[in-house]
């Protein structure tokens, strides 16, 4: 049997490879294009991030460990930021168009968002502070490194296009950026197969790689407004801390019609997490809808 050839940048692009595409083939392409527009991002100490986990019951969890990063390896598929078997730490962070992360958080966590759905769902959220700075990379379009410059204190990024670029090298380094921005801004389904992630599952290990650490990228279900992360195990434990969690309800009834209402919150590190009820307004004076009610 004839080898398959690797797949080409036109390929990823049109869809056009002669087989299904692996994480290493796509990262034989991602090693072949030079330069790539890639911009450091500091975060700073005191930044929040968010990470919603789907609550099945009436009531939130009650440990930081049910929130953060997987520890079931096995059972981990691949996904935008990841390889399959590979846990990271999925989260939202605050941005200039959408200061609102917990928003961000439970709209990308959301069936409903994806597929379209009506209905409700309810998430527990955890929220971790950092206490230590640290960077981390995001491959950015050209014409977006304008929206990125008002999200960040300091950060270092690459020119337009660099001088003396050969025609072809311009279009492959072109091509390459509008690649990455697509894949990372597609909508996918709760059941589409998780093939669909191979080109940015690529892309972040590539990152991965290279500076140890995680990728931002903008959020899709927030039609980019919002800005979502993708942090390695050892950053968490080494960079970030708990730091409180809320209990919440997503709530979709229209296309343009969703509601979050908060019922719980908690401050602190504590084990056990310690609840408090929120004010009726936090929830738009909507009643919190039991399993059974359903």
């Amino acid at each position: 049997m004839a080898n398959v050839p690797l797949p080409t940048l036109d390929d990823l692009w049109n869809g056009t490879a002669q087989a299904p595409l692996t994480i290493n083939a796509v990262r034989e392409v991602i090693d072949s294009v030079r330069p790539l527009c890639i911009v450091p991002r500091v975060i700073e100490k005191g930044t929040h991030f968010f990470r919603a986990r789907r609550t099945k019951g009436n009531e939130p969890f009650s440990f930081f460990k049910d929130l953060t990063y997987r520890s079931d390896l096995k059972g981990i598929e691949m996904g935008r930021a990841n390889s399959p078997h590979h846990s990271v730490f999925y989260g939202s962070m605050s941005s200039a168009e959408l200061k609102h992360a917990l928003l961000t958080v439970c709209m990308e966590t959301s069936k409903l968002m994806r597929d379209r759905g009506i209905g409700h769902q309810t998430f527990t959220v955890g929220i971790w502070k950092v206490k230590k700075p640290f960077t981390i990379l995001t491959l950015v379009p050209p014409k977006t490194l304008g929206v990125l410059a008002r999200d960040v204190g300091a950060y270092a990024a690459t020119q337009q296009q660099p001088q003396g670029m050969e025609a072809d090298d311009r279009h492959r380094f072109d091509l390459f950026q509008r690649l990455i921005e697509r894949e990372f801004r597609k909508r996918v389904r709760s059941d589409a197969s998780s093939d669909s992630y191979t080109i940015s599952a690529a892309f972040s290990e590539f990152i991965y790689e290279k500076l140890g650490v995680g990728l931002a990228y903008p959020s899709v279900e927030t039609d980019g407004m919002g800005q979502n992360v993708a942090l390695l195990p050892h950053v968490v434990e080494e960079c970030l801390k708990p730091a409180g969690a809320q209990f919440v309800q997503f709530h979709r009834s229209g296309e343009d019609e969703s509601t979050l209402c908060q019922y719980k919150m908690a401050f602190g590190n504590y084990h056990p997490i310690r609840w408090i009820d929120m004010h009726p307004k936090y929830a738009v004076f909507r009643e919190f809808i039991l399993d059974s009610e359903v």
